[in-house]
């Protein structure tokens, strides 16, 4: 797809050092142009994962021309679930308006802030591998998450790991508790370089949902789903990890309390977020507190 070399090069010119290419900016949308009222402070010092929902429902449309091809696309399915808000079948009648292809964005743009400061940043993929008859878990829940890429600077590397993410595309449920516990081995693990005590440890957990893994149907929202994320990121926190989530999409309109309770838990909080902008503003925001 067109979209596909624009995103990655977009996201390279985004977040690398090399001024040499011209400039290409797929991102059409003047909320995804304007500047961002969120500044990080110059002392910020930050060992940081970016998890990034790619369940099913990120395939439906943003409602953004994300691409910047003159036209938005729209949901061509709609299916409501149990859970209100949680469409599982909609999908955006362009395929590079997504959802995943918002947050990619945004969380590239994102990046590109914070490289001038003394950050680390690992990306992390998740969504839940579910069984498409029964619609439950298949296979050990900690194949629900698993890194794009290690800790590290290479902007280069981090560019290939967005769009390897985007060329993947959405599928399955939500496992937040995989997502926690991958970014916790990553941050917290005995083989890690140990950060100095005045640097900071956090998850950035990108969604458009809330969890619906490991435990019971994949498109239903069930207490051991919820207490999972919540056990996760008690765990995450006893190590010093902040954890904040921005939830991007319908969902978002919601402000559900699964979210709050699992940010909460880790010292952080839930940014629930509509537009592009916006999004890529939450991520600054949160990284600019303490």
């Amino acid at each position: 797809m067109i979209f596909q070399r624009c995103l990655l090069l977009a996201i390279v010119i985004a977040i690398s050092s090399c001024r040499s290419a011209p400039r290409v900016n797929p991102l059409a949308a003047e909320d995804l142009r304007s500047p961002d009222i969120s500044t990080l402070p110059p002392e910020l010092r930050a060992d940081i994962v970016v998890a990034i929902d790619t369940s099913r429902s990120a395939a439906a449309a943003s409602m953004i021309d994300v691409d910047g091809d003159g036209l938005i696309g729209v949901n061509t399915e709609f299916e409501q679930t149990p859970v209100p808000l949680r469409p599982t079948t909609e999908s955006s009648s362009d395929a590079d308006d997504t959802i995943l292809a918002a947050e990619l964005a945004s969380v590239a743009q994102m990046l590109d802030a914070v490289r001038d400061h003394d950050i680390r940043v690992a990306l992390v993929a998740f969504a839940g591998n579910m069984d498409p008859v029964l619609r439950v878990q298949s296979g050990p829940p900690a194949g629900n998450a698993w890194i794009v890429r290690p800790l590290g600077l290479d902007p280069i590397a981090l560019a290939d790991g967005l769009h390897s993410i985007y060329a993947a595309g959405p599928e399955g449920a939500t496992d937040f508790s995989a997502a926690i516990n991958q970014s916790r081995a990553i941050l917290c693990s005995a083989d890690a370089n140990q950060p100095p005590l005045d640097r900071q440890r956090r998850l950035l957990l990108v969604t458009d949902g809330v969890p619906s893994l490991p435990h019971g149907r994949g498109d239903v929202i069930d207490a051991g789903d919820n207490a999972d994320a919540i056990d996760a990121a008690r765990k995450a926190a006893s190590c010093g990890i902040r954890i904040d989530i921005v939830i991007f999409g319908p969902m978002a309109i919601a402000n559900p309390k699964i979210t709050r309770d699992v940010a909460g838990t880790a010292r952080g909080r839930t940014f629930s977020v509509l537009g592009p902008r916006t999004l890529r503003s939450a991520l600054l925001q949160a990284l600019s507190e303490p």
